[in-house]
């Protein structure tokens, strides 16, 4: 292939940068808009909510509380997130399409940006580091043993309880209706969930106690 002159090898122009950009993001889950779906795809998408607000009570997430005992700017909002999730390999490439390979999945997410302590609450969220990798991979390696992965659903609703930070949420109306809650009452968050900065940290710190209460040890390599 013959390169014109005065070309740079390797740097994209900015039209280029902006087609792999659009790539990129049609790659990546799209939201839905009700609007746009058929009676029986809103009512997949009704189901999903509900089994998400299954979720919230069953871990006890939220606890009922009167408005006037929360600081106004304790207060935050949540709203839907709702997505077709690919449910195999299938066409997972392209989230915004459904059918047998994709189901309704719904998620309550909390507007945590707007925590007033964001600059001041921790924000780590621990992954495996290279060297605690490679032992492990040895030493399945060396036993013959059999690797499994495996999922954890509604993880953010198990994560440690905040220690020393009250927070609540205005709940949306399924989770309203679900707690029965009255319109001077607003949900008392007892632990992280899903758009809080620190609630993968409280996820870490409930796993890290959890195994250690099996008798495992927390590799030298990943202290925290």
């Amino acid at each position: 292939m013959n390169i014109p002159e005065n070309t740079q090898v390797g740097v994209l122009s900015p039209e280029e940068s902006c087609i792999l950009l659009a790539t990129s993001a049609k790659k990546q889950r799209t939201e839905v808009r009700l609007h746009e779906l058929s009676k029986q795809e809103r009512q997949q998408f009704e189901q999903a909510k509900a089994a998400e607000v299954a979720n919230w009570i069953q871990t006890k997430t939220l606890t009922k509380v009167l408005r006037n005992q929360i600081p106004e700017s304790q207060i935050l909002r949540c709203r839907w997130i709702l997505t077709w999730k690919p449910i195999d390999s299938v066409g997972a490439a392209d989230g915004n399409r459904q059918g047998p390979n994709y189901k309704a999945k719904a998620r309550l997410v909390v507007l945590g940006y707007l925590d007033p302590k964001i600059e001041d609450i921790p924000r780590d969220s621990p992954t495996l580091n290279k060297s605690s990798r490679m032992l492990i991979l040895q030493s399945i390696a060396s036993h013959g043993w059999t690797l499994k992965s495996f999922d954890i659903k509604a993880a953010f609703l198990q994560g440690q309880p905040q220690a020393d930070q009250i927070m609540a949420v205005e709940p949306v109306p399924e989770i309203r209706k679900a707690m029965q809650m009255a319109p001077n009452e607003v949900g008392l968050l007892n632990k992280g969930a899903y758009g809080f900065i620190h609630a993968p940290y409280l996820w870490y710190k409930a796993l890290v106690g959890g195994l250690t209460g099996l008798g495992l040890e927390t590799s030298p390599f990943d202290q925290i």
